[in-house]
């Protein structure tokens, strides 16, 4: 789909109408800076071809944010992915195992908002006590079951 055919969806009654639905979700404030003066944008946290529509994404994967967030947000994300990949690589994760990482994301429940768990996800895996204690647990759960 051509940038000029996207934005024209944008204009169309069920895009707005969701784009409403959103912004109600966020009580009209930005999801990272809170800010309810600036002008909102909705943005998609990720591009699925099975939706052929703006419209057809669950809400959930949809965000309302500030102009300035949301250009920070587009700017960064190819970078931001490609840095997680090369990391993942260089620290000897196989596809196979990129794959795994990626659905305990997709099955992980989100209990706080995203920098939260970024930030518990960050102290987990940068603690090393914490670490050695869920991957001990983890290996003799393991030995327990055989």
């Amino acid at each position: 789909m051509s940038k000029q055919d996207y934005y024209e969806k944008l204009k169309h009654p069920l895009w707005q109408k969701k784009r409403l639905k959103v912004l109600e979700n966020y009580n009209f404030k930005c999801y990272k800076c809170e800010d309810k003066e600036t002008t909102l944008h909705i943005h998609h946290l990720y591009y699925d071809n099975k939706y052929k529509n703006p419209w057809d994404y669950p809400d959930d994967a949809l965000i309302a944010l500030c102009e300035d967030c949301h250009e920070v947000e587009k700017v960064n994300a190819d970078s931001c992915i490609k840095f997680l990949i090369k990391t993942l690589k260089e620290r000897r994760f196989l596809t196979y195992e990129i794959h795994r990482i990626a659905e305990g994301f997709y099955k992980f429940h989100k209990n706080y908002d995203g920098e939260i768990d970024a930030d518990i996800i960050h102290f987990f895996l940068t603690n090393e006590e914490m670490y050695s204690y869920v991957a001990n647990y983890y290996i003799n759960g393991m030995i327990d079951e055989k």
